[in-house]
Formats: structure tokens, C-alpha cells, sequence
């Protein structure tokens, strides 16, 4: 079995007529040991995928542990391409969660990406909704923030804890049972 290849840069001892001759198995130790060295050596791309999911990976736990947490979330297509552009956030969130229930145990979280409809902007807010809203609310959000927005600095996103002052609406899981006071 011959392969036949063209080239001009073969010694003329091996060369006839600009064509040289191959043995199959030597041409196919040849492809074998560059198909290996490809698995072996990762590409570029290669990389991003491996990267991209894993960050994917991080993003679904991330989200599967915020609905256990019971915090309702936006469009979760849109908190996930937002997390994969700015995966430094998925740290920050739990944290920011934590704060927020440690400050006001009584809220009811909802997580969206917000856009801005002056500016082409958008970022993570993450809105605290109470059954009562009174004058200290506006305090105690302030106070969770503290916790977390140091962590904000020098990374890339941004999310925003703030209130919409919207009435909270219940499923019939949390008026049968209640899982907080």
C-alpha cells in the first residue's frame, strides 16, 4: 500500500518526478502520533471550552443553590449569560444572599439582570420584598450591603441590592408551609 505526495523539498534519492513514496504504516504511525499530540497537548480552544464549562457548571450550582435558599429568580437565561460574562460575581452572591437574610430574615429575595432604559447598561440587582414595609427597611439593606460591596471592587459586573417596595407574592408551598418567621 503507496501514498503518493508532491513536494519539491524531498532529497532525489526518495524523490521521482516530484512525487516521493510513503510506506501506509509509517504515514499512519505519523497520523497517529499527531492525533495523540493534539489530545495530549490542549488547544486555545480547547481551554475556553473546558473554562466556559465549568464556569457553566458553577453558574447552574450557583442557581440551584439560590432557589434552595428560596430566592426567586428573574429570567434565568438572562442571570446565566450575565454570570458567564462576569463569572467574578458568582462568588459574591451567596455572600450577598447571607447578608441580606442575616439583616432582614423576613424578606423574600428576587434576583434579575436589570436594564437600564436610558443607557445601554445592565447588571445583577438583587430586590429584597416584605410583607411590611416600614422606615428601618431602607437602613437594614444598607447594612447588609456594607457586607458585601467591598467585594465588588476591582471585578467585573455589578450587583446592586436594592428594594422595588413590591408586595410579596406568595405560592401556595409558602402559605401552606412557611419556612421562615
Amino acid at each position: 500500500d503507496v501514498r503518493y505526495a508532491s513536494t519539491s523539498r524531498v532529497p532525489d534519492s526518495i524523490h521521482q518526478g516530484g512525487q516521493f513514496f510513503i510506506s501506509s504504516s509509517i504515514w499512519r504511525k505519523w497520523i497517529t502520533l499527531a492525533r495523540l499530540e493534539v489530545l495530549v497537548t490542549p488547544t486555545k480552544h480547547q481551554k475556553i471550552i473546558e473554562e466556559t464549562l465549568s464556569i457553566v457548571a458553577e453558574i447552574d450550582s450557583l442557581l440551584e443553590q439560590l432557589q434552595e435558599s428560596e430566592v426567586n429568580l428573574g429570567k434565568q437565561h438572562e442571570i446565566r449569560e450575565y454570570l458567564l460574562q462576569f463569572p467574578d460575581l458568582i462568588d459574591v452572591i451567596p455572600i450577598a444572599v447571607r447578608a441580606v437574610l442575616n439583616h432582614l430574615p423576613e424578606a423574600y429575595l428576587f434576583l434579575k439582570v436589570y436594564h437600564d432604559p436610558e443607557i445601554k447598561d445592565q447588571y445583577l440587582a438583587l430586590y429584597v420584598r416584605a410583607q411590611k414595609y416600614d422606615e428601618s427597611i431602607v437602613k437594614r439593606i444598607e447594612a447588609a450591603e456594607k457586607e458585601y460591596l467591598e467585594l465588588l471592587t476591582h471585578k467585573e459586573g455589578w450587583l446592586q441590592l436594592t428594594t422595588d417596595f413590591q408586595e410579596v407574592k406568595l405560592s401556595l408551598i409558602h402559605i401552606s408551609e412557611p419556612t421562615r418567621p
